[in-house]
């Protein structure tokens, strides 16, 4: 998914939740708030950093200090609820797949591609959208 394709996402979750129109009358998570603020503000960077590390694009250091650090801020205020960290597992694997790449894990995950991070993303941004 491109950036602008997240982006689009995004402002379009925003504007029906806004509107109330969403898909489900109930919260599908009770997030902390936390949690939802961080994953909206670094989504757009970390989605280009996850999209490099798919494409096999060289990522520079500053990009992957970004994005550990977004990373880490998410596990640490995500919710305990499976299918948040489910989709939390899922959006995070370009950054294990790229700390294996650099020699810093040894058991990273198998790679996966821009549709399954699309995936994960968007039941991330839904789960925010609903609250």
């Amino acid at each position: 998914m491109t950036r602008r394709a997240v982006i689009a996402l995004t402002v379009l979750l925003g504007a029906a939740a806004a509107a109330g129109c969403t898909s489900q009358p109930e919260p599908l998570v009770e997030s902390d708030p936390d949690f939802c603020t961080q994953l909206i503000a670094g989504v757009a960077d970390y989605t280009d950093f996850a999209t490099a590390v798919i494409d096999g694009t060289e990522v520079t250091a500053p990009v992957r200090d970004v994005a550990a650090s977004y990373v880490a801020a998410l596990r640490a205020s995500a919710p305990d609820d499976a299918e948040i960290t489910t989709a939390l597992a899922t959006f995070t694997t370009p950054y294990e797949v790229d700390r294996g790449a650099q020699g810093q894990e040894d058991d990273a995950p198998e790679p996966i591609d821009a549709d399954t991070l699309t995936a994960a993303t968007s039941t991330l941004l839904t789960a925010c959208a609903t609250q």
